[in-house]
């Protein structure tokens, strides 16, 4: 049997879902936020492979394709960011607060986003990525 193999346009709608759930939870459970914004990235980076016919069946397997493809080298740092703090928050009972998450969208996880959609289709100019919500919050100080 043939594993699952999603499609590049799901992996973007799931990287959609999850930052816009993430969003949602940020005031009330920021720890959570975090852990679902971070699979908002391995999406973006699951849609970029699935352009070049790579699926990786697993986080081991996404991770030696971020460090082994030059093009991802952008998002490495970032992406492996995001990896750590949600464990942080997930295993070892980090808390975090909204600001920190808010913070963390607008480093880490809006780069990967960018980056990603720019590698996914370099000729498409609407990169539009994370919700205005979160830009309209950032320059109000918030």
């Amino acid at each position: 049997m043939q594993p699952l193999r999603p499609t590049r346009q799901e992996h973007i709608d799931q990287a959609h879902a999850n930052d816009s759930l993430s969003l949602r939870l940020e005031s009330t459970e920021p720890d959570w936020a975090l852990t679902v914004m971070f699979y908002a990235p391995l999406h973006w980076v699951s849609a970029y492979l699935a352009t070049i016919d790579f699926y990786p069946g697993s986080h081991q397997t996404r991770r030696s394709a971020i460090y082994s493809r030059a093009e991802l080298r952008g998002l490495r740092d970032p992406y492996f960011f995001l990896k750590d703090q949600s464990e942080d928050a997930r295993y070892d009972c980090t808390h975090f607060s909204a600001e920190d998450v808010a913070r963390f969208r607008v480093q880490n996880y809006a780069p990967i986003a960018a980056e990603a959609l720019y590698l996914i289709d370099p000729e498409n100019p609407r990169r539009v990525v994370v919700q205005p919500l979160l830009f309209d919050r950032v320059l109000q100080g918030e």
